[in-house]
């Protein structure tokens, strides 16, 4: 599934999620996958972790449309873009007020509900974009 270039356990995953069950559910999938993974229920989680390079790739999982949740996108797009750390957004709502209301330049929207081979694929691309950042460094 992978090229030869990807380790999964080499890249670290920060997965948020506003429901415990989902968190559960997307973490597992990763884990299994071999992907390190830190998860947290905190939008504004991922925030730190971004400053100091904690993360190679950011993946929100979203059910509602809570400003609070996009608001914490926004800002970790921001400073994700400014070190090529790929932002992913899972979303279960109506995809035209999604975009809308809360569309993120520079990221990368996966309608849920999803196979875990469609997120494992989805991942895996963004972690060889990330391997390809890491050697232009």
């Amino acid at each position: 599934m992978y090229s030869k270039m990807i380790n999964p356990s080499s890249y670290h995953i920060m997965l948020v999620d506003e429901s415990p069950e989902s968190l559960k559910f997307y973490r597992s999938i990763l884990r299994d996958a071999g992907f390190r993974v830190s998860s947290s229920i905190n939008p504004q989680t991922p925030l730190k972790g971004l400053q100091s390079n904690d993360y190679d790739i950011v993946l929100f999982s979203v059910s509602t449309l809570e400003t609070c949740v996009f608001k914490a996108v926004k800002l970790c797009r921001g400073l994700a873009h400014q070190k090529n750390i790929p932002l992913l957004v899972l979303y279960s709502m109506d995809r035209h007020e999604l975009y809308d209301r809360y569309f993120v330049d520079g990221a990368d929207y996966l309608q849920k509900p999803m196979r875990a081979s469609e997120l494992i694929m989805r991942v895996g691309i963004w972690a060889r974009q990330c391997a390809r950042f890491k050697q232009l460094k």
